[in-house]
C-alpha cells in the first residue's frame, strides 16, 4: 500500500491531535493509502525535535520553507497560527503538494481568496479542518433534514462556548492578537459554529452582529506585571439569514463560565426538531410531530454502528475528538486516491471567511450586512 508522506508545520495542540489521528486512521478505517509521518517543522530546534520524538515523525526541521520543497513529502499539514496559513499553503500548492489547513483558512477574505485561487490552479487535493462536521450526530441531523423527516427548516440556534479565557490572569498569546489571529473567539471557534450552520442549512447571505472584548488587557506572560492590549473579540452574537430564507442565531465565546467545549445547536423544522451538544456528543435529541402524544417531546438517540462514521460496534461506546480527525483523514486519503476534491475544501473555508468578514463589518457599522458574493 502506498504511503502518503506527511510534512506537518507546527506541533501544538492541533499537531498532537493530527498525529494521533494519522496513527489511528488505519486501525479505524479501510484506507486506500497509509500515512507516514515524515517530517515536522517548528520555529526552533528544541520544539521541532521534541515534536518528532513525541508525535512519531521520522525527522524534524526548523522553519517550514524546506518542507514544502521536499520531494519526499506528499501532504503539507498546516497547524501553525492563522497569519502564516497563506504563505505556507500557497508555497505548498505551487510545489504540487496536497494541503490540509486548519481553520480558519486565513486572517481575512483577501488572503483566503488567494489561497482558494492557488488551490484551483494547482489541481491537487486541498482540505480545511472543520472537524466537527464529522461527528456522527451532526451528520445524522443533516440526514434527517435532507430526508424530509423534519419538514421545512424554520430556524436554528448554534453556539460554541468555552471558558478558558475567562480569567484575566490568562497571559497574552497569538489568539488575543488580531494581527496574527484575524479575529478572536469569532474566528477561532465561531468559524466552527458558522460552518456547522452552513453544513446543515446552506449559505448564510446576511448578518447583524455584535462583538465584545471583556478583558481588554492581559499579562505579557504568566505572572508578569506588564500588560498587553487584547485586539480581538472575546464573544460574538450574530443574527443570520440563510439563502433559503431560514433565520438563526450564532454565538461564540471564550469567556463563558462553566462551558468547557460546547458546540451546540437547536434546529427546528415544520415537522420536527433536533438538538445537539458536543459535550454529550454521542447523543442527538430528536422530536417528531407525528409521534403519538404520549411519546411526544425530545428523545435521545445514541450514536452507534447504524449512524454515520459508526466506528464502534455498540452504540454509546464513545465517539471522541480524535475520531473526528480520523474521519477527516479518511476523506483526505479517499479524495487523493480517487483524484477528486475533498470536502470541506478551501472553497468552503473561503465561504466561512466571507461570513466572518460580514460579521465584523456588521458589528463595526452596527447594521445588517450582506455576505459578499464569490
Amino acid at each position: 500500500m502506498k504511503a502518503l508522506r506527511i510534512g506537518m508545520i507546527g506541533s501544538g495542540l492541533m499537531g498532537k491531535a493530527h498525529s494521533i489521528a494519522y496513527a489511528a486512521a488505519p486501525v479505524f478505517c479501510d484506507l486506500p493509502l497509509s500515512f507516514q509521518r515524515a517530517v515536522v517543522a517548528d520555529v526552533d530546534a528544541t520544539l521541532a525535535s521534541r515534536a518528532a520524538e513525541t508525535l512519531g515523525f521520522d525527522e524534524s526541521v526548523v522553519g517550514w520553507q524546506s518542507v514544502v520543497e521536499r520531494n519526499d513529502v506528499d501532504v503539507i499539514d498546516i497547524v501553525a497560527p492563522n497569519d502564516v496559513h497563506e504563505a505556507i499553503a500557497c508555497a505548498a500548492l505551487r510545489a504540487g503538494k496536497h494541503v490540509f489547513c486548519e481553520k480558519p483558512l486565513a486572517t481575512n477574505v483577501a488572503a483566503a481568496e488567494r489561497m482558494a485561487a492557488a488551490a484551483r490552479k494547482a489541481g491537487t487535493v486541498n482540505m480545511v479542518g472543520f472537524n466537527h462536521r464529522r461527528a456522527p450526530a451532526i451528520v445524522y441531523a443533516r440526514d434527517l433534514l435532507g430526508s424530509g423527516r423534519l419538514g421545512n427548516p424554520l430556524n436554528i440556534t448554534v453556539r460554541y462556548f468555552q471558558d478558558w479565557a475567562l480569567s484575566p490572569d490568562v497571559p497574552f498569546g497569538w489568539r488575543f492578537d488580531r494581527s496574527r489571529a484575524g479575529t478572536g473567539a469569532l474566528g477561532d471557534i465561531g468559524s466552527h459554529a458558522i460552518e456547522c450552520a452552513e453544513y446543515l442549512l446552506g449559505p448564510i447571505v446576511r448578518v447583524c452582529a455584535e462583538l465584545r472584548t471583556f478583558i481588554p488587557f492581559r499579562p505579557s506572560e504568566n505572572g508578569s506585571k506588564v500588560m498587553v492590549p487584547v485586539t480581538d473579540d472575546d464573544a460574538t452574537i450574530v443574527l443570520a439569514e440563510f439563502e433559503s430564507g431560514v433565520i438563526g442565531t450564532i454565538e461564540a465565546g471564550r469567556a463563558a463560565s462553566g462551558r468547557k467545549n460546547q458546540l451546540a445547536f437547536e434546529l427546528y423544522g415544520s415537522e420536527g426538531a433536533v438538538m445537539f451538544d458536543w459535550e454529550r456528543r454521542d447523543e442527538l435529541q430528536v422530536s417528531l410531530r407525528d409521534d403519538p402524544i404520549a411519546l411526544s417531546g425530545f428523545r435521545a438517540i445514541l450514536m452507534g454502528p447504524e449512524h454515520p462514521y459508526g466506528f464502534w460496534p455498540i452504540p454509546a461506546m464513545g465517539y471522541g475528538y480524535i475520531e473526528t480527525f480520523v474521519a477527516e483523514f479518511e476523506e483526505l486519503a479517499n479524495a487523493i486516491c480517487e483524484e477528486r476534491q475533498a470536502e470541506p475544501n478551501f472553497e468552503a473555508g473561503l465561504r466561512v471567511q466571507r461570513v466572518l468578514e460580514a460579521v465584523e463589518t456588521s458589528a463595526r457599522e452596527r447594521k445588517w450586512h450582506d455576505v459578499s458574493a464569490p
